[in-house]
């Protein structure tokens, strides 16, 4: 039997992932992880990209913006690293593209990493006088 693909399937997932969302913190929320990695493996579809990197695949749990996300450089490649309740660490790679305008990575919207940098040279310089 042929599973076919369709963008019926795709919008479905991104309807239950944001159920999953306004659901945190409840025993439902795991459960529709769950159901949202194992519909994209029957239909042999690829998660979108922003669903894909804001899930925890140990806890099944959606990794949302805390202290433990950041943008870090490393040999001239810059890094998004985010940390997940149970400790588990994700970490891609982001394009330079993406750093001079806005960037989307996961939950993490509109960060302008030029704009901090900016501000914290401000601020430094205003100490200093």
């Amino acid at each position: 039997m042929v599973k076919f693909k369709s963008a019926s399937t795709i919008s479905k997932l991104n309807h239950m992932f944001k159920m999953a969302l306004l659901l945190h913190n409840t025993d439902l929320h795991c459960n529709i992880i769950k159901r949202i990695l194992l519909i994209s493996k029957k239909f042999l579809i690829k998660i979108p990209i922003s669903i894909k990197r804001s899930i925890c695949y140990k806890c099944h749990r959606v990794i949302i913006n805390n202290r433990k996300t950041k943008i870090i450089k490393i040999k001239k490649e810059y890094w998004f690293i985010s940390e997940c309740q149970c400790g588990d660490i994700k970490k891609y790679k982001i394009k330079k593209e993406e750093l001079n305008s806005e960037c989307q990575c996961g939950n993490i919207k509109k960060y302008k990493i030029n704009n901090k940098k900016e501000e914290l040279n401000n601020k430094i310089n205003k100490l200093k006088l």
